[in-house]
């Protein structure tokens, strides 16, 4: 299935309308569910929308488990943490259960972390019985990244086995567990924030290509040979 753009004026409509449509797909949660978290400077403002929106589109956090699309090895109360930043604007105020929370063990070597964090990724699906994710936040770089999937690193990361891999990539922190496309390209639904004038440049380039150069692009090439839903929220 082909992805659904949304061209929007300014970066706060986009966390708006993105958060919003993050907090429909929950919404009518009865069974268990699980989403994928992003990082990067968009993530604050789609987690504080979701905080403030779920006061009128009421979701059942107790059956939601919260996974991260990736993570940079640091400390988990580091700047650069994700977790961090997820902890403090969104599982925080709403008050999500521990046991729903799956932070990638960061305080582990970085390949024991990425096993781990696979492990318990897989006993999740088992225990509720699903094959994929419910939902993948993700943003893209200027680069066309997704996650910590970065264009030198694609070869590897589609042939992993495991749903977690350890990269290193070119920004700073460079060490980093990152999902693999074999699992992001599987979720129900993936809400994919473009934010800037670059990167909306870039996403033209992908989108008007038919050579998969790019992370983004790759993913959004699995992703159409499925029923799966990709919506791209845009802004300059």
């Amino acid at each position: 299935m082909k992805p659904t753009l949304h061209n929007l004026p300014n970066p706060e409509v986009l966390c708006q309308k993105m958060a919003e449509h993050a907090l429909h797909i929950l919404q009518p949660t009865e069974t268990l569910a699980s989403i994928a978290l992003t990082g990067g400077r968009t993530a604050e403002g789609i987690y504080t929308s979701i905080c403030e929106q779920s006061l009128d589109i009421p979701v059942r956090w107790r059956n939601v488990h919260f996974f991260w699309g990736d993570e940079r090895c640091v400390p988990m109360n580091d700047p650069e943490s994700n977790y961090k930043l997820a902890h403090e604007s969104l599982l925080k105020p709403l008050r999500i259960h521990p046991a729903n929370i799956h932070r990638i063990p960061t305080q582990l070597p970085p390949e024991e972390a990425a096993i781990k964090a696979t492990e318990d990724y897989e006993d999740f699906l088992k225990m509720a019985n699903a094959s994929s994710l419910r939902m993948a936040l993700l943003s893209m770089g200027e680069d066309g990244h997704i996650a910590s999937l970065f264009p030198d690193g694609i070869t590897n990361s589609l042939n992993s086995y495991l749903a977690y891999s350890f990269v290193t990539g070119p920004k700073p922190p460079p060490e980093r567990i990152t999902l693999n496309f074999s699992e992001l390209a599987i979720a129900d639904h993936a809400l994919i924030a473009i934010s800037g004038e670059e990167k909306k440049k870039k996403l033209e380039a992908i989108l008007s290509s038919t050579i998969q150069r790019t992370p983004l692009g790759e993913l959004l090439h699995l992703r159409s040979r499925s029923q799966k839903q990709t919506h791209l929220y845009i802004t300059p």
